[in-house]
């Protein structure tokens, strides 16, 4: 078993410049996920043109913590390194609240209180 962790993707030639902010409780399991077509358009693209060249993007860990709080580090990071000006490939991050149906949703709500608002705006519970 693992330990949860945020991990960035990068291109080994670049390695100061983060593409991809991601979770997992299965690092291996997700970096050979990320090797097939799982996941967003713009991230696959820029995996395949990596393996096109005979490259693997490598899995850097950034920080450990508790499955509990994998989404809010995860947006911290995203956050983080935006700032910093990396060009990450991450999907639209997600607002502090989304409004569906009718019921408010904050950030720190979608694993637990909605799994299906969670699964739809790309929340992964641990």
């Amino acid at each position: 078993m693992f330990q949860p962790v945020i991990y960035v993707l990068v291109d080994p030639r670049e390695p100061d410049h983060a593409r991809y902010v991601g979770q997992s409780s299965n690092p291996p399991s997700r970096l050979a996920g990320h090797l097939t077509t799982s996941g967003g358009k713009r991230k696959n693209e820029w995996v395949g043109d990596l393996l096109a060249n005979h490259i693997e993007p490598e899995m850097w860990v950034v920080e450990e913590c508790n499955p509990e709080e994998l989404s809010d580090r995860e947006f911290a990071w995203i956050d983080k390194l935006s700032a910093e000006g990396h060009d990450l490939l991450n999907g639209a991050r997600i607002p502090e609240t989304i409004t569906k149906y009718g019921v408010k949703y904050t950030r720190a709500s979608f694993a637990s209180s909605d799994e299906q608002v969670a699964s739809a705006f790309g929340v992964v519970e641990a």
